[in-house]
């Protein structure tokens, strides 16, 4: 009709980017079913006991992590038991340490026993002596019984070798203890100084007359003198 308006023709919408995707993956999802069913199912009968072996293997390393994690929790157990009993070899009170005291102990056993040999021998010589003497003066059987007190002098003289034997033996043993000292405080250097912090001293069990014997003290120690005793009886 002449002078009549056409109206233009709409333009289709173009796809939308989702809807695009959305129909790519349908499209890939169908070639993937229709690839599987083409497939030889024999494959995956094939490839079943692999599997089945794989779970076997993880099954028996699991029982063997099992044995692994007891060992180590018995293992953990043992060292510390280790560690307690070396913490109650150092230490017999929280402020005194077991070993040092021990070597200490031994050292005063020397000590008073030189002591002790030497008033010994003085003793024994000056008797000795004083019988010499006294044998000059006598004649008859009152000289040889001074004879007699010299010979039981000599005895004694001889007998005080036993200062230089029990010293050397003991002189032996502290330094076996010594030894097992550095030992432990090198195998406590290694652990650190933590690792006995919250470990507990095993208490021994003492009766009553035990827990009051505390003697004698050490020269380093306070203690009673003789003359603080006497005054209890005063």
């Amino acid at each position: 009709m002449a002078g009549q308006v056409m109206p233009k023709p709409v333009p289709e919408k173009p796809a939308d980017d989702g809807e695009t995707r959305h129909r790519e993956l349908l499209d890939a999802i169908g070639r993937l079913e229709a690839r599987l069913s083409a497939t030889d199912m024999s494959a995956f009968t094939q490839a079943a006991p692999v599997s089945s072996d794989i779970l076997d293997q993880y099954k028996s390393e699991l029982k063997e992590a099992a044995k692994l994690k007891s060992q180590v929790e018995r293992l953990q157990g043992a060292v510390r038991d280790t560690q307690a009993e070396i913490k109650a070899m150092q230490y017999e009170q929280p402020d005194l340490q077991r070993l040092s005291h021990a070597t200490d102990e031994l050292e005063e056993v020397i000590s008073h026993n030189e002591l002790a040999a030497d008033t010994i021998l003085s003793a024994a010589e000056a008797i000795d002596e004083s019988a010499t003497r006294l044998a000059d003066q006598l004649k008859g059987s009152d000289a040889a019984a001074v004879y007699d007190i010299r010979e039981q002098s000599i005895a004694i003289l001889q007998a005080c070798n036993f200062h230089d034997i029990t010293s050397q033996r003991i002189t032996k043993v502290l330094r076996s203890i010594k030894n097992l000292e550095e030992r432990l405080e090198s195998i406590h250097g290694i652990w650190g100084d933590g690792a006995f912090d919250d470990i507990a001293v095993p208490v021994e069990e003492k009766d009553e007359y035990q827990s009051l014997l505390h003697g004698p003290a050490l020269p380093s120690e306070e203690h009673c003198s003789q003359e603080d005793i006497d005054a209890l009886f005063d």
